[in-house]
């Protein structure tokens, strides 16, 4: 790749070229017409090596010659002068507004004007002028194909220019002094030196003075080297230099002394002391590139720099001897294995680095966690830490990580003032499965009396969910601090709810053994507690909780699906922890309800680990409900309790049965809960025996001599039979189906409109009956009831078939069959339960009443005979469907 430098030489080259060309061409075309300027020009380009173009030519006057010629489209070269095969006398000058290479265009003010004197074939050039905002002078001898003695001095030079034109990063702001000189000057044989001095005030725009002194040895395209750079308290050396320019590489050794870092801390952007000691190589590839090893901080630390970014890799490298040379008061020690970046540019430091052999030094961390934690942690090893810092703008922000496999120990954002003997940060700890997070002010104030009198402040999480603050003074042997904890969750032994929890309170006492107490909000409530921290247990605590949320102190409890309300707890323990309790509560509901039903509630426990024993009183819409003997097993999650039930009246539950019933029921059982509910019951409220059980939501009952009559007035319905119950029914309370199979034993027609019907209508006295083998079939649903009710004994019988009640609209359609007292009934019962209409059907009716007559005149056999003649039947039908016709109109 050309430079503006070496386009600069091979113009000074061209003279020589042009002149020799020149003379050749005069003797061929002696015209200098346009087609030689073209000519002349492609065959100066191509032995040059450059984009060269003759705009003129004059030899009119010869000897006597005038020319221009443009080369690499920018450097204008005039030429004038005597020019012969004997006598060589050109004045030439070259100028540009810029210095343009294949790498860069450089705006500059160009102007070097030259001579060249002496033979055709051996001359000498002389040349001073502007150029890189500095002078120039150069001067050479040329025998034959070749120069001498090529001298070429630039001094005042932009440095920043410079270094441009030469593809090369600029280093320097200042003003550059460069000697070149060439022994021999061609393309197969270039010897020389070159020497090169720069003095910046300015460095890297910070106040600081380098001084650079550079000395090169040129043999053809390799270079030889050694420069020496002089900061404030610092030296660079660079020897063994090596440039090859056909490979555009090239490589040196260095060696970097700082006395005294702090020295140079505007030009590092780091605020650090001590000396540093650095020596590796320079490699040039372009841009500079250096590698380099360091041992001034103990261990191994690497060094890389391209790009203005140093890059340190860190081997075993003292954690506690950096941090001293950042001015750090070093809260552990160990060995560093990692890296560390700096950015020249953004004056950015960023650290990350793996922490070997981890040992604390602050021995207040150490007492503090061995009494608040029980823990040594001097004594423990944490193979799995780190250390990351970022430093830009003057901030060292950092992050420490001390972990193993059980505990940690993180700061983040972490400032240690060594002269308060304090740490501000931001941790996060876990030790012995306990964990805190948050911001940490510590101060140890009793550091000259060699205690842990310390103040701390710490604001921020325990256990990672509740938000504790804490303000006082603890010692070595005591704690005396208030706090404040609040949180949108409260745990128990067993689950955590979701809660609003604010409370305020005091700490007392050595943390082995804690007295705590605490007033404010949860629960909903109002909550006070005071009690005794033994370690991890709970000792002699009081709590007294008034109007709280009932259903999240059964959920903490590890019960649900209970009725909901406003409660008052007050409970002594004398012991409690995560596997054993005892001790003994009350607890009282009100504001509650239950299917809408208003529900009080009052309860004793006695708790001893995880059994619960209990009484209740229980008042649903003033139905007494009471429950003793009470015992809830906790590992198995099941309860057992008996209970005695007294209702005055069963439409106060009207809501929780489903519908309306009507009378008082009294029972006494027992209660099963695991999984599901189960109640088993007795009750003579019906009298006999009522036995029933309530099993996955069906309602089994078994009655045994129950009373039919007391049953009907329990369901509302109209009664008018009384008899004796045997039998089952069952209610599935999904479904809402009644399904009734029972045995009516002595069944009796009670006094009723259908009696007094029957014996008007019929002659028929019901109440003279009495049936000893009856049943009843039933099926409810959706306010339907159907099915039939058959009384007989062993003359006579009462069906009741295809029965349909409508409950709601107070309804019957049925039909029945009646063999009583000699009489035969049939027909249809409809119309209102209360006063149902009853249609007979006559002409069976009439019938009858005819083979009576017929059977008390002749007997029975004339009237069979008579039946058995040819249209004997017809005859009979045709008389006792007219007369049941007529007679059904008034009936």
């Amino acid at each position: 790749m050309k430079s503006s430098m070496k386009i600069l030489l091979k113009t000074l080259l061209f003279l020589l070229i042009f002149t020799i060309i020149i003379g050749y061409l005069l003797v061929r075309t002696p015209t200098g017409n346009k087609i030689g300027y073209f000519l002349i020009s492609e065959k100066i380009s191509k032995k040059a090596n450059m984009e060269i173009k003759v705009q003129s030519l004059n030899f009119k006057e010869y000897p006597k010659f005038s020319g221009k010629i443009l080369i690499e489209g920018e450097y204008k070269l005039g030429i004038h002068g005597v020019l012969s095969f004997s006598t060589l006398d050109l004045d030439f000058a070259i100028s540009s507004d810029c210095i343009k290479s294949n790498i860069c265009t450089i705006n500059d003010d160009v102007n070097i004007t030259g001579k060249v004197y002496g033979k055709f074939r051996d001359f000498k050039v002389t040349a001073s002028g502007k150029i890189l905002d500095g002078n120039i002078t150069l001067s050479g001898l040329k025998k034959r194909r070749i120069f001498q003695d090529v001298d070429l001095v630039l001094s005042d030079i932009n440095s920043t220019k410079f270094f441009t034109a030469l593809d090369v990063e600029p280093l320097f702001n200042g003003k550059s002094n460069a000697h070149l000189h060439f022994d021999t000057l061609h393309r197969k044989n270039l010897k020389g030196h070159l020497t090169y001095q720069v003095v910046d005030n300015n460095y890297s725009g910070h106040d600081i003075k380098v001084i650079l002194d550079t000395k090169v040895k040129i043999d053809n395209k390799k270079y030889t080297f050694d420069i020496d750079m002089t900061l404030p308290s610092a030296k660079v050396e660079i020897r063994e230099g090596a440039y090859d320019q056909e490979l555009k590489y090239g490589t040196a050794k260095y060696t970097l002394d700082i006395q005294e870092l702090a020295d140079i801390e505007d030009l590092t952007e780091v605020d650090a002391v001590g000396p540093f000691y650095a020596s590796g190589d320079l490699i040039l590839d372009k841009k500079i590139k250096l590698r380099g090893v360091s041992e001034s901080f103990g261990g191994r630390l690497d060094i890389a720099y391209e790009k203005k970014k140093f890059h340190f890799d860190l081997k075993d490298v003292p954690f506690n001897t950096i941090m001293q040379r950042l001015k750090q008061n070093p809260l552990l020690d160990a060995d560093m294995v990692g890296i560390i970046d700096y950015d020249v540019e953004e004056k950015e430091m960023h650290t990350k680095v793996e922490l070997n052999h981890v040992q604390f030094l602050q021995k207040e961390l150490n007492e503090i966690i061995q009494e608040k934690f029980g823990h040594n942690l001097h004594q423990e090893i944490f193979p799995d830490s780190s250390f990351e810092a970022n430093y830009k703008d003057d901030i060292l922000s950092s992050t420490l990580k001390i972990a193993n496999d059980n505990n940690y120990l993180i700061f983040r954002n972490t400032e240690l003032d060594a002269i308060e003997r304090s740490i501000d940060t931001t941790i996060d700890f876990q030790i012995q499965g306990h964990n805190i997070a948050g911001k940490l002010y510590a101060r140890n104030d009793g550091y000259a009396r060699n205690t842990l009198d310390s103040y701390l402040t710490f604001d921020g999480l325990v256990e990672k969910h509740y938000k504790l603050t804490l303000n006082g003074p603890l010692s070595k042997k005591w704690t005396n601090m208030y706090y404040e904890l609040s949180a949108a969750r409260l745990p128990s032994h067993l689950v955590t709810i979701e809660d609003d929890i604010n409370i305020t309170g005091h700490l007392y006492g050595p943390y082995t053994r804690l007295y705590i107490r605490g007033e404010g909000t949860a629960l909903n409530g109002h909550v006070n507690f005071d009690g005794l921290k033994v370690y991890n247990e709970i000792k002699d605590l009081n709590i007294k909780m008034i109007d709280i949320h009932a259903n999240k102190l059964y959920t903490l409890m590890g019960v649900t699906d209970l009725p909901h309300g406003t409660a008052t707890l007050e409970a002594h323990f004398k012991y409690l922890n995560k596997k054993n309790k005892q001790g003994t509560l009350t607890y009282s509901l009100r504001d509650a309800s239950y299917e809408t039903l208003p529900l009080h509630f009052s309860t004793d426990l006695n708790i001893d680990n995880d059994i619960y024993s209990f009484t209740a009183d229980i008042n649903l819409n003033e139905v007494q409900t009471k429950i003793t003997k009470g015992t809830y097993d906790e590992s198995k999650k099941s309860t057992h309790a008996f209970y005695t039930l007294d209702i005055q009246d069963l439409a106060q539950v009207e809501v929780l049965l489903g519908q309306k019933y009507h009378g008082p029921f009294y029972a006494r059982g027992e209660i099963d809960y695991k999984n599901d509910l189960q109640i088993r019951g007795l009750s003579k409220t019906f009298g006999g025996m009522t036995d029933f059980l309530y099993k996955d939501e069906i309602l089994y009952i078994d009655f045994e001599d129950a009373s039919f009559k007391e049953i009907m007035t329990l369901l509302d319905y109209p009664t008018y039979v009384e008899a004796s119950t045997n039998g089952s029914v069952n209610y599935d309370l999904q479904k809402e189906l009644l399904l009734v199979n029972t045995k009516l034993d002595n069944a009796k027609f009670l006094p009723s409109d259908i009696v007094e019907k029957a014996y008007k209508k019929a002659g028929i006295n019901l109440l003279y009956e009495t049936f000893d083998a009856s049943e009843l079939a039933v099926k409810y649903q959706n306010d339907i009831l159907t099915g039939s009710i058959k009384l007989s004994n062993l003359k006579n019988h009462i069906y009741l078939t295809n029965a349909t009640i409508n409950t709601k609209r107070k309804s019957v359609n049925a039909y029945f069959d009646i063999y009583l007292q000699g009489r035969v009934l049939t027909g249809k019962i409809y119309g209102s339960l209360d006063k149902p209409k009853i249609n007979l059907n006559m002409q069976k009716l009439i019938e009858h009443e005819m083979d009576k007559q017929i059977d008390s005149m002749g007997g029975q056999a004339p009237r069979e005979m008579m039946e058995g003649m040819p249209m004997g039947g017809t005859a009979k039908d045709v008389v006792t469907g007219t007369a049941g016709s007529f007679m059904g109109i008034f009936f």
